[in-house]
């Protein structure tokens, strides 16, 4: 009798102590998870990092820290944390893990970045339609911010055309001189 005294008050012992390290864990975990919903991401931030530090393998935790750094508009500390997790995920998930680093990449303005992880992306599942898209717009800001380069020897501009110019800067000094006439509040009785 006294040898299950002893099992049941360590049994009870052992409960305590789960209970004592996990509820906290779960309760942060859950307000984490509320102020995500809510758009509160500094606070979901501060405590997916709480959580962390506990637990530093955590893909979840770290999948739900990068994903709330990403929303607060913090890009490249979202991407080093997928970068994490690409290492540590099932190869399954890998591509999942390569688009958010692609749209971290694209949200801070690194374009080709962005496009080479949306490629590797396409390359495990050819048939991701946000990736292609998501491609598209990175190869389309490429573009746009690397402007064709106009000739180094541009052809000299032609007299008339200096006519033109002069006319036109002369007619926008008298438009900045005279001062302009109000509108005119005419009733029509139609």
């Amino acid at each position: 009798m006294i040898r299950w005294l002893g099992v049941f008050v360590l049994w009870m012992v052992g409960i305590s102590y789960i209970s004592a390290t996990s509820l906290p864990q779960y309760w942060t975990y859950t307000n984490a998870r509320r102020a995500e919903e809510h758009g509160r991401w500094d606070k979901a931030v501060r405590l997916f990092t709480q959580m962390l530090a506990n637990d530093p393998d955590n893909v979840v935790l770290m999948r739900s820290l990068a994903d709330a750094l990403y929303h607060k508009g913090e890009y490249a500390k979202a991407g080093v944390l997928y970068d994490q997790i690409g290492k540590r995920s099932p190869q399954s998930e890998v591509p999942n893990v390569w688009y958010n680093q692609g749209n971290s990449a694209f949200q801070a303005g690194r374009y080709p970045e962005a496009a080479s992880w949306y490629r590797k992306t396409l390359s495990r599942n050819p048939r991701d339609v946000q990736a292609k898209h998501n491609l598209e717009l990175a190869q389309r800001r490429m573009q746009e911010k690397n402007p064709p380069t106009p000739p180094e020897n541009p052809p000299p501009p032609s007299p008339m055309l200096n006519a033109m110019d002069q006319m036109e800067r002369e007619s926008r000094h008298q438009r900045k001189q005279t001062p302009p006439t109000p509108p005119r509040n005419v009733e029509r009785d139609w």
